[in-house]
């Protein structure tokens, strides 16, 4: 699970998963592991690591609307939620959020208003460096 879903929060894995489970899984009606191996699956079907490494270099400041249609290319034409970290006034960009249907076949737009919970507002965001063996 730390190559294939790692943790970049300053707490350890085992509560990292914990709160995703309780935060995005547990709605599913099903069990962790079912949760954790259909994520893992999507991920790998869809490519979307690889997808945005070849459009979006690693580093630089690119349009929020670059990321968000190539991860529709990916996923259809689904609303998807981007978390950023703001630094020195750049947003980098946390995590991408791709919502399913309650049987975790089908990408399905996120609800708009969770979006306004989240921190990646500005048009512009930084797709940053992380080590080799989280990108790869």
């Amino acid at each position: 699970m730390s190559l294939l879903w790692p943790n970049l929060n300053p707490f350890d894995d085992r509560k990292f998963w914990e709160d995703e489970w309780q935060l995005h899984g547990s709605c599913q009606n099903n069990d962790p592991y079912r949760y954790f191996s259909t994520a893992i699956a999507l991920m790998k079907t869809i490519k979307l690591d690889q997808a945005l490494k070849e459009k979006i270099q690693l580093g630089i400041i690119k349009p929020k609307a670059l990321f968000i249609s190539t991860i529709q290319e990916k996923v259809g034409n689904v609303t998807p939620i981007l978390t950023c970290i703001k630094k020195d006034g750049v947003y980098l960009l946390k995590q991408i959020i791709l919502c399913v249907d309650t049987l975790g076949k089908t990408f399905i737009s996120c609800d708009q208003p969770m979006e306004q919970d989240y921190s990646c507002q500005g048009y512009n965001i930084k797709f940053p460096k992380f080590p080799d063996w989280i990108i790869d």
